[in-house]
């Protein structure tokens, strides 16, 4: 009831702040796709690293919430010239 009540009144826009959020269950990701699906996009997460952002990337949820991709490491760089035997 909680969430049908925030979805009826949101604001014209959402941001939850997931800064200090360390652990995020399947009700967490229940409640944020609840949200994801009343407000479309007018709902933004900030602040998720850690277990819950390793989640909603797995589930193709950063996406939905415009999430920023992964960095990518760059190549190792080659090592030319003699090597150990």
């Amino acid at each position: 009831p909680a969430m049908e009540q925030l979805a009826r009144e949101a604001p014209p826009w959402v941001v939850l702040d997931l800064r200090g959020v360390t652990f995020m269950d399947g009700a967490g990701l229940g409640a944020l796709a609840f949200l994801a699906k009343r407000l479309g996009e007018r709902v933004q997460i900030e602040g998720a690293a850690g277990q819950p952002l390793a989640l909603l990337r797995h589930l193709g949820l950063d996406r939905v919430f415009g999430l920023p991709a992964p960095r990518r490491a760059p190549a190792p760089a080659l090592a030319w010239g003699r090597q150990a035997a």
